[in-house]
């Protein structure tokens, strides 16, 4: 299963899909879809990447607190 490979929840997982962030999806049946391992091993490849290459990325700044 895709989500033992990349630790998001599934919400999470198909937005980042819908938003051309993560790999398609392929239905194998109206209920089931599935992800290439191959494609889903390149894309966490390419985000290492991009982490090793800035160090100092923010991780962000959580919630806004409104009213302080």
């Amino acid at each position: 299963m895709v989500l033992e490979l990349v630790p998001v929840s599934r919400t999470t997982l198909y937005r980042l899909e819908r938003a051309g962030k993560f790999p398609r999806s392929v239905y194998v049946s109206p209920n089931r879809r599935l992800w290439f391992r191959d494609e889903v091993v390149t894309w966490q490849t390419a985000i290492n990447d991009n982490d090793a290459r800035n160090p100092d990325r923010g991780r962000g700044g959580g919630r806004r607190r409104h009213g302080t």
